[in-house]
């Protein structure tokens, strides 16, 4: 996903299929299920408010793993 060398389409599937086993997109995901219109019909200001949001859901569950 974050491999600059990849070609943009694996790096667009690596992402997709990590955020459908966050649960953060896909039929089945939890996120999803809050909103009341779909993605892809939101404003650039929605999806980003969006986004602000998961990276802080993510950021707070966040374990240092750093060796010491």
């Amino acid at each position: 996903m974050e491999d600059t060398d990849a070609p943009a389409s694996a790096r667009i599937a690596a992402t997709r299929t990590s955020l459908e086993l966050a649960g953060d997109i896909g039929k089945h995901s939890q996120s999803q299920r809050n909103y009341e219109q779909n993605l892809a019909e939101m404003t650039p200001e929605e999806l980003s408010t969006i986004i602000d949001r998961w990276e802080g859901e993510k950021a707070s569950i966040v374990k240092d793993i750093t060796p010491v």
